[in-house]
């Protein structure tokens, strides 16, 4: 095992379940990659090894892009004042914007996947979106003016 391979590394009395939360390393390769958890009791173990009280699985995980800052920023910066309905919900080819507030000249409507990926991006003074052009699904949007941010979900059916 290289140094910078291990993420985690704690003691612990607990038995049974015992959740972690770790930060995938920014330099992860995309993709699948496997993963080894090895857990000993009484003594730190190591990736390989032998010991009487313990176990270790690998796992295979799939490292994704983070998700879109601009996801993060409204969640974290909820104000309720910023209100956008989206009509008609469920659509099949073209959503409608209505802000609480009324945002006059050129907006940023971006919509993503539920994986968090931007799949388009339009800025434009229209309050409206064609989104023909994608498949089926859940998504979310997003519009924005300077420091305004409005989120929220749509439902594309054809």
């Amino acid at each position: 095992m290289d140094a910078d391979e291990q993420v985690v590394n704690f003691s612990s009395s607990l038995g049974g379940y015992i959740p972690v939360n770790f930060t995938v390393p920014t330099n992860a390769v995309l993709g699948a990659t496997r993963m080894r958890v090895s857990i000993n009791y009484g003594t730190p173990t190591g990736p390989c090894g032998m010991y009487t009280n313990g176990e270790t699985e690998d796992y295979t995980v799939v490292i994704s892009p983070p998700l879109s800052p601009i996801l993060y920023e409204r969640t974290e910066n909820r104000n309720d004042s910023n209100r956008m309905s989206i009509f008609p919900n469920p659509s099949s080819q073209e959503i409608h914007f209505i802000t609480d507030e009324t945002l006059e000249g050129v907006v940023c409507i971006r919509v993503y996947s539920t994986e968090g990926k931007m799949l388009k991006e339009k800025y434009t003074e229209d309050r409206s979106l064609y989104i023909g052009n994608l498949p089926e699904g859940y998504y979310l949007v997003s519009l924005s003016k300077q420091d305004k941010v409005y989120t929220s979900k749509f439902i594309l059916k054809k």
